[in-house]
């Protein structure tokens, strides 16, 4: 609301500042949406269902695609063969293109988000995928949710058009998706890019998810309001149902119970420092499977 305000408040000045709460705004439905896949936001299933596609056209996702893709890396996480987000990842980014391995070079120093823009445009291929991993039902689940998703699209587009948007606007929209995009390579990519990774066919069991990710900085309200807790990561990852305004308590009971501290990093300087660092350290241990696979092969 505060950002349709800005847009459409006549001011220059007003409309380019929109882009900052429409980026936290997307954001926050993105996290809404991770939420609904684990069916933990609202009571029911139905309930969580329905508030996941709406927030999945806010955040620019179909819902099921972004599901069962979340489901699976849940399984796999820190697997370097199963793991989808990190196969898609590898085979597009870790090639031996050189154009595209300087372009990623470039866009990972200057903070451009183009890891988590393609993570995005890949949901909605998900269904072309060879390597989906997904049943005739879920297929046709993630097809309706594309085309419910385009729908809505089309008609928010036909709704800025109609209510005579201008330039400036449309340049603040474009910006908080920028934005938005950013926010989610700050906050997903220190939960797992340090974490330990393994090569096999068995899925590691998720109290042993401690070693596969890391827990991002708490900052009281602000993480609470405006990221539903999403910086408690390991937690999330030992209990994935259990709603994001419980992970508080998970937190108390693991630092009681585990032998050592849970490793955390604090979202904005891990991002600082691994971008000054360049992207070949932070993808090294994945450049190093690449390689070794190759090699055996």
């Amino acid at each position: 609301m505060g950002s349709a305000l800005l847009l459409w408040s006549g001011s220059v000045t007003l409309q380019l500042l929109a882009a900052v709460p429409l980026a936290i705004f997307l954001h926050q439905s993105y996290i809404i949406v991770h939420e609904c896949t684990h069916g933990s936001f609202l009571k029911t299933k139905r309930a969580n269902l329905l508030l996941g596609h709406v927030y999945g056209l806010l955040s620019l996702l179909p819902f099921y695609c972004r599901k069962y893709e979340h489901i699976r890396h849940h399984t796999w996480a820190g697997n370097l063969i199963h793991e989808p987000a990190t196969r898609r990842a590898m085979a597009k980014f870790l090639s031996d293109d050189s154009w595209l391995d300087g372009a990623l070079k470039v866009c990972w120093r200057l903070w451009i988000p183009i890891l988590s823009a393609n993570e995005h445009l890949s949901l909605w291929s998900l269904p072309y995928s060879k390597e989906n991993g997904l049943s005739s039902k879920q297929l046709q689940n993630c097809f309706r949710s594309i085309a419910l998703t385009v729908v809505g699209l089309v008609i928010v587009c036909f709704l800025l058009v109609y209510f005579e948007t201008g330039l400036v606007a449309w340049l603040s929209i474009f910006a908080g998706m920028f934005f938005f995009f950013l926010l989610i390579e700050v906050y997903n990519l220190p939960h797992h890019l340090d974490a330990e990774v393994y090569d096999s066919d068995k899925a590691m069991p998720l109290w042993k998810h401690d070693a596969l990710t890391r827990s991002g900085t708490d900052h009281g309200w602000i993480s609470k309001l405006l990221f539903l807790n999403f910086n408690r990561h390991v937690e999330h990852h030992f209990y994935p149902n259990i709603p994001w305004d419980r992970l508080p308590e998970v937190t108390e009971v693991l630092s009681k119970k585990m032998p050592e501290p849970i490793v955390t990093h604090e979202e904005w300087v891990w991002n600082f420092r691994k971008r000054n660092a360049g992207i070949d350290v932070v993808f090294a241990k994945y450049l190093h499977f690449l390689r070794r696979r190759n090699a055996d092969a």
